[in-house]
């Protein structure tokens, strides 16, 4: 059993990987502004930290404990991710950032890898 920190974790891919997580008997702390609420049931063996990534404040809620893994679905910029990596690095055994396939330009067949040329637009996900 891991004990796995979930960044956003109730929407899009992030309430899938939680339930999979779960089934496999992960012990899983969702960090998240408590806002969105999931489209199914949560267990209540996860516990859920409330707290704005934008805040360091309650980054320190979170990384004032130890984890495994670090699922990160919800950043946006480097100042989501510089924090963690920078301060809280010896408190995370595997820290995983999932992006977005808009990071990309458009591709004719659909099909995205690392090599894809990335869209560096202003005020996007490929441009912050």
């Amino acid at each position: 059993m891991k004990k796995i920190a979930l960044l956003r974790g109730t929407r899009f891919i992030g309430y899938p990987l939680l339930r999979s997580l779960y089934s496999h008997g992960h012990q899983i702390i969702i960090f998240n502004r408590g806002i969105t609420q999931p489209p199914g049931p949560m267990p209540e063996e996860i516990e859920v930290i409330a707290g704005n990534r934008n805040s360091s404040k309650d980054y320190q809620k979170l990384f004032c404990k130890e984890f495994d893994v670090v699922f990160d679905l919800s950043g946006y910029n480097e100042k989501h991710i510089l924090p963690i990596v920078q301060d809280y690095q010896s408190s995370i055994g595997q820290y995983i950032f999932c992006s977005t396939s808009s990071v990309y330009k458009t591709s004719a067949s659909g099909l995205f890898d690392e090599e894809s040329p990335r869209d560096f637009t202003g005020n996007t996900y490929g441009g912050n």
